[in-house]
């Protein structure tokens, strides 16, 4: 992810947040905000426009945020995103929320072990955890 590359990404972000299933953020980070809180951002281009993102945050685990526009999902970007991420990384983990079936159905297919749960403070939804490590394939 360049810097001009922000806005489409904040854009999708902000679709993720809209939906109130995706992620626990309520509103979009500033751009100085993200990219302190993120070390690695990789997009997907389709047809010179970016259509989806995967950022990697800077915790001890690496914890990943893959995000894709509306109109391309369930069209193979997420596991493109992941594939360069598992290859950068030796470990990653995601959280996810048990509502949100697509995103575990994605984590699951590309080798994501879930390893366990919580819930966030003022918050009902089971939030899941999945770890995926190098060593395990």
């Amino acid at each position: 992810m360049k810097e001009n590359d922000w806005e489409a990404v904040s854009r999708i972000y902000g679709e993720g947040i809209n939906t109130r299933n995706i992620t626990i953020v309520k509103e979009l980070l500033e751009k100085k905000q993200w990219f302190a809180e993120y070390i690695k951002c990789l997009v997907a281009e389709y047809l010179g426009n970016i259509i989806g993102f995967a950022a990697v945050n800077n915790k001890m685990i690496p914890e990943i945020s893959v995000y894709i526009e509306n109109d391309y999902h369930h069209e193979g970007v997420g596991s493109k995103l992941l594939t360069e991420l598992q290859n950068q990384n030796d470990s990653l983990r995601s959280v996810i929320f048990e509502s949100n079936i697509p995103s575990i159905r994605l984590h699951k297919k590309m080798g994501f072990k879930k390893t366990g749960s919580f819930y966030f403070e003022n918050d009902a939804r089971r939030v899941l955890v999945y770890d995926w490590e190098a060593s395990n394939e």
